[in-house]
């Protein structure tokens, strides 16, 4: 429970912060290069119930609209990406400096931020866990291992200056995965299954729901995949990272630790650091776990191995990211989280089901997800204070095209050899989540009824 008890006092040091008068936005998750809002940005946004608005955010829009003159927007929509509204013209004011003391939530530090600045960040679970990484064993590596491992997920923060017209970014963890791009683009470092399965999705009934994909660059000597922005132009968005799945790991991952399951003390103090009881007697007296015990023991403390998906981190408009949801696994603890992440608003969470329930539908017509096992891909929950909310298939990394003689459903319990995923059997449970949370919710809580 400390992940939600952590994510309680975010909220609350949020809260205090903006009844001061600051934005509640960090120094470093400001715009990129462009003017804040810039209407170089384009694409659909859902607002309210599943509503794709048009470029300037003005109102619903079909699919190839033009976009009005006078935002100067390009004339046509490409999904998938995110739209906020125009920021303000002329330069930022001085920045308010905020001290937001976050108990129980690690890499705290001071905020500072700017009435006219806009928050922009992309956020990537790529799996980071170092019970995958094949170089924790190599020498020189433990140090940077023990410095970077906390974090399970990361996120960017992109810094627009218009002083300096200059931008950087902020890691948390994987320094250099990520780096600033032009026109509402991001670049993150190439790895050849993301980027041919990135290449196959934007001719897929999936398109609309992965980040769009703007091919391979080169730059200051490394590869790396160009992709929007999921997140820029948002007014201080609150995000959410839900890794789906029954397992994160590969098959072949796990027959390969089979093999040298050679008692791992790293392990074993991760896993006892957890929970004291999780081990047996023996391994407390070797003070070892072999490396597949401890990656399906990872798996059935959450909720991943139960509900088909986990929560990763969590960040309220812009304020410190809340990582420690280990142990979070029932559908209550869930529920409660998403009730604090919304701020029990219920137009962000029937906009959230909406989405899902539109993914659901293009996930089954999918050729792409009939071809493939989608390990450690993450839904990318994202909402803004203006009440702009949707949801984003991101990180496939360790999505590969399944055996040809097998026939994926998804929607199965996994066993060795099976190549199951449960993917659907994740996104069945999150719908569901979201519609218990508004069930919690009082009649003042949820938007009126649509006009038909």
């Amino acid at each position: 429970m400390e992940g939600l008890n952590g994510l309680k006092a975010c909220q609350k040091g949020i809260s205090q912060a903006l009844a001061q008068g600051g934005q509640g936005c960090p120094a470093p998750c400001v715009a990129k290069e462009g003017a804040p809002g810039d209407p170089k940005w384009r694409g659909e946004l859902v607002q309210g119930p599943g509503l794709p608005m048009d470029v300037g955010g003005k109102g619903p829009a079909l699919d190839g609209a033009k976009a009005s003159p006078e935002d100067g927007s390009p004339k046509g929509i490409q999904a998938p990406s995110l739209h906020g509204a125009k920021g303000n013209e002329g330069p930022p004011e001085a920045p308010k400096l905020q001290h937001l003391a976050m108990r129980g939530l690690s890499g705290g530090h001071d905020r500072s931020v700017s009435s006219s600045s806009t928050c922009s960040s992309f956020e990537s679970s790529q799996e980071s866990d170092e019970v995958f990484s094949e170089e924790e064993g190599k020498p020189g590596r433990r140090k940077m291992l023990r410095k970077t491992k906390s974090w399970k997920t990361f996120f960017t923060m992109v810094h627009w200056s218009l002083r300096r017209h200059s931008s950087w970014v902020q890691l948390a963890g994987h320094e250099g995965n990520f780096k600033p791009s032009e026109g509402g683009q991001i670049l993150k470092k190439f790895s050849t299954v993301e980027n041919t399965c990135l290449e196959a999705l934007m001719g897929d009934t999936l398109r609309p729901y992965v980040p769009a994909y703007h091919g391979v660059v080169v730059k200051d000597g490394e590869h790396y995949i160009q992709m929007d922005d999921l997140l820029r132009g948002l007014d201080a968005p609150s995000i959410m990272d839900c890794k789906m799945g029954v397992r994160t790991y590969l098959e072949e991952e796990l027959t390969k630790a089979l093999l040298k399951p050679t008692p791992r003390k790293d392990m074993y103090q991760k896993m006892v650091k957890v929970d004291p009881s999780a081990a047996t007697a023996e391994e407390h007296s070797q003070k070892a776990v072999t490396k597949p015990r401890y990656m399906q023991w990872r798996e059935h403390i959450s909720s991943t191995a139960s509900l088909g998906f986990r929560i990763e981190g969590v960040t309220i408009e812009g304020g410190a990211v809340q990582k420690d949801f280990k142990q979070t696994r029932t559908q209550e603890q869930i529920i409660d989280t998403f009730l604090i992440f919304t701020k029990r608003q219920g137009s962000i969470l029937r906009a959230y089901q909406s989405r899902l329930e539109s993914m659901r539908s293009a996930l089954l017509e999918s050729a792409f997800f009939r071809t493939h096992e989608v390990i450690g891909s993450s839904l990318l929950f994202v909402h803004d204070r203006q009440g702009r909310a949707n949801v984003w298939m991101i990180d496939f990394g360790k999505t590969l095209p399944a055996p040809p003689q097998l026939a994926l459903r998804h929607d199965v319990p996994w066993t060795r050899g099976s190549h199951e995923d449960g993917y659907l059997i994740g996104l069945h449970h999150l719908t569901h989540t979201l519609q218990a949370a508004q069930r919690r919710l009082g009649p003042e809580e949820m938007p009126a009824p649509s006009a038909p």
